[in-house]
C-alpha cells in the first residue's frame, strides 16, 4: 500500500479484525493484504500483539483523536487527498509505517474498546501459539547443513558451477554456472519443520513452494535427458520451466508424476491415506504401480498408500489444494480431522481427541493461515458442535456439552 487513504483503510481492517467485526468483503480484503507478502505478515502480527495493544495503543490511549490526527500531519506531511508524497517521506516510509498504522487503528477505535480489547487479549493469548513462518533447513551434498529463516540473505555458498542464493523476499535461488557433467551432479535437500514453508528456484528456472513438515531432494544442477527430483514426504508446489527434451519428473513415495507443460501440487504428508497431485495448469502424468493417468487442468488424482497403490481420478476444485501457498485454510466440507492435521503442522502442536466421534465433523469456510492458533480454534467452534482447549502446546479436542 503505497497511499496514505489505503494505511488508514487498513487501520480500519485492523480494528475490525480486534473487534471481531469484519464483513466478509472487508475480511477477504485483509486476508490478501496478508498474503501480499511476508513484510505485510510481519506488521500484522506487531499490529496485533498483546504487547503492542498494551504499550502503544496504551500509549495512544492517553491523548485524544485530533492530537493523534496532528501528529500524523506531522510526521508525514500528510494534508489532504491529492498530498505529494515527498522524497524525503519515501526515504523514512519504513520507519513510519507501523507508527502510521498504529495512528490509523487509533483512530476507529474509541479508548473503551481500547482497553476493553488489550485486556482481553492479555488474557485470552497467555498461552497462543503464533502462526507459522519462513524458515527450512537446507542439507548440501556433503552433509553441510545450513539453517535458513528471514536473515539468511545474499549469498550462501558457490563453486565452480554453481551459486546458491537467498532473495530478499525470503526464497532460495539455485544459479548454474554451467560446465557441469553427469558425473558432477550433487544432491541437496531442502526440508521445512513443523510451522515452516519455503520456496526455492530450481537451476533450470523451475519454481517450487514446500508446505510445513516437507522435505524435497534436489540435484543442484539438471543434465541428461531428464530432470528428475525426489519428493521425500509432506505438500508442495510446483510452477515448472517446460523443456520438451528434458520432461521434469518428481518421484514420490508411493509413485511419479511426470510433468506436461504444467502447475500442479502434491500432497505426500506420512500416515496419510493416499498421496494426491492436483492440476491447475497444463498436464501430468501420474504413474503408480503399472499404472498411469494424465490430468487436465481441474482434476486430481489420489494414489492409495500400500502395496495395492491404485489411482483414482475425481474433478475437483485446485483453489482447496493450493489454498495453503495462498495463505488460507480453506475447509470445503473437510473432515475436522484432517482439518486438525494441518493446523498442527502449521502451528507446530500436538492434537488429542476426548472421542473418536468428533473427528468425523465436517467444515466449510476459510481463515488466514496468519493469524494466531486460538482464532482458527475459535472460527471453528463457533460453526461446529466442538470445543478446543490449549495448553501445553497441546490442543484438547472434544465435543461441546
Amino acid at each position: 500500500m503505497e497511499h496514505f487513504d489505503d494505511l488508514f483503510d487498513l487501520g480500519r481492517l485492523v480494528s475490525g479484525y480486534l473487534k471481531n467485526d469484519l464483513s466478509p468483503e472487508e475480511q477477504l480484503k485483509l486476508d490478501n493484504w496478508l498474503s501480499a507478502s511476508a513484510d505485510n505478515r510481519t506488521t500484522f502480527q506487531r499490529l496485533t500483539s498483546e504487547t503492542k495493544l498494551k504499550a502503544d495503543y496504551g500509549t495512544f490511549g492517553e491523548t485524544d483523536k485530533q492530537t493523534a490526527w496532528e501528529r500524523v500531519s506531522a510526521e508525514t506531511g500528510y494534508r489532504k487527498k491529492t498530498a505529494h508524497v515527498s522524497n524525503r517521506f519515501r526515504i523514512t516510509a519504513v520507519a513510519s509505517l507501523i507508527f502510521i498504522l498504529f495512528i490509523g487503528v487509533f483512530l476507529y477505535l474509541n479508548q473503551a474498546e481500547l482497553s476493553r480489547i488489550a485486556a482481553g487479549k492479555q488474557d485470552r493469548y497467555k498461552n497462543d501459539i503464533r502462526p507459522g513462518g519462513n524458515r527450512a533447513t537446507l542439507t548440501l551434498a556433503g552433509g553441510k547443513k545450513i539453517v535458513l529463516d528471514n536473515t539468511n540473505q545474499g549469498l550462501l555458498t558457490e563453486s565452480g558451477h554453481l551459486a546458491i542464493r537467498q532473495d530478499a523476499g525470503g526464497g532460495l535461488r539455485y544459479v548454474s554456472g554451467g560446465n557441469s557433467s553427469a558425473a558432477d551432479v550433487a544432491y541437496n535437500t531442502l526440508t521445512t519443520p513443523n510451522g515452516g514453508t519455503f520456496s526455492i528456484t530450481l537451476a533450470d528456472g523451475s519454481k517450487i513452494w514446500l508446505n510445513a513438515g516437507t522435505s524435497l531432494r534436489f540435484p543442484e544442477v539438471f543434465t541428461g535427458r531428464e530432470r528428475k527430483i525426489e519428493l521425500l514426504y509432506g505438500e508442495a508446489y510446483f510452477e515448472v520451466k517446460h523443456e520438451e527434451k528434458a520432461p521434469f519428473i518428481v518421484k514420490t513415495p508411493n509413485g511419479l508424476v511426470e510433468d506436461l507443460g504444467t502447475h500442479f501440487n502434491i500432497s505426500a504428508y506420512r500416515g496419510a491415506t493416499a498421496e494426491r497431485t492436483t492440476l491447475l495448469e497444463g498436464s501430468v502424468r501420474v504413474s503408480a504401480n503399472r499404472r498411469n493417468v494424465t490430468l487436465v487442468p481441474g482434476q486430481e488424482a489420489a494414489v492409495s498408500t500400500g502395496q495395492d497403490a491404485g489411482i483414482r481420478v475425481a474433478a475437483c476444485d485446485p483453489a482447496d489444494a493450493v489454498a495453503w501457498k495462498n495463505g488460507l485454510f480453506l475447509f470445503n466440507n473437510a473432515r475436522l480431522e484432517s482439518i486438525m492435521d494441518e493446523i498442527g503442522r502449521w502451528y507446530n502442536v500436538r492434537v488429542s481427541y476426548g472421542n473418536e466421534a468428533v473427528k468425523n465433523e465436517v467444515f466449510l469456510g476459510s481463515i488466514s493461515r496468519f493469524k494466531n492458533v486460538s482464532e482458527v480454534l475459535d472460527l471453528l467452534e463457533k460453526t461446529g458442535n466442538i470445543h478446543f482447549e490449549l495448553k501445553d502446546n497441546t490442543i484438547r479436542v472434544q465435543s461441546k456439552q
